[in-house]
């Protein structure tokens, strides 16, 4: 225990002790990455992000280049929120992009799109996703967000 207080002491942003549990050194990596990359991005603010949605290819591009495929309802998904030009759309207006019934409960699917999006760009980007969510608001991208 002493060295490894002696360790973050002197700087150590992890101290793994052996046994190493696999899954909490990933996301230990993963967030230190996180940290490490906003500290050295040139972004002096979440306004001049941009991010890119490629139609033809399905992917959605970050900042900094890491294409992301998408799947059909990601797709569709993304491509409302991008057409909203910054302002929240609705759950009831993407639930009927989508093809679900709000009123029917469909509407935890929505939920599970999101989720599996958000899961899917922080692992490949490294960086979490500026997709806002606000109660009553809907869902809403809080950078700039083009389509090629």
């Amino acid at each position: 225990m002493e060295d490894r207080v002696r360790g973050y002491g002197a700087g150590a942003d992890l101290y793994p002790v052996k046994p190493v549990n696999m899954p909490e050194l990933a996301a230990a990596i993963v967030n230190l990455a996180r940290r490490r990359r906003e500290r050295i991005t040139p972004m002096s603010s979440p306004l001049a992000e941009q991010w890119t949605l490629e139609r033809a290819s399905w992917a959605l591009v970050s900042p900094l280049g890491v294409r992301v495929l998408l799947s059909g309802q990601e797709r569709t998904l993304v491509k409302c929120l991008a057409e909203a030009e910054g302002e929240s759309v609705a759950r009831a207006d993407l639930c009927a992009v989508l093809g679900y019934d709000e009123a029917g409960g469909d509407s935890r699917a929505l939920d599970s799109i999101v989720q599996r999006l958000r899961r899917k760009i922080e692992s490949a980007t490294g960086r979490p996703v500026p997709l806002e969510s606000g109660y009553r608001r809907g869902y809403g991208f809080s950078v700039l967000l083009r389509m090629t």
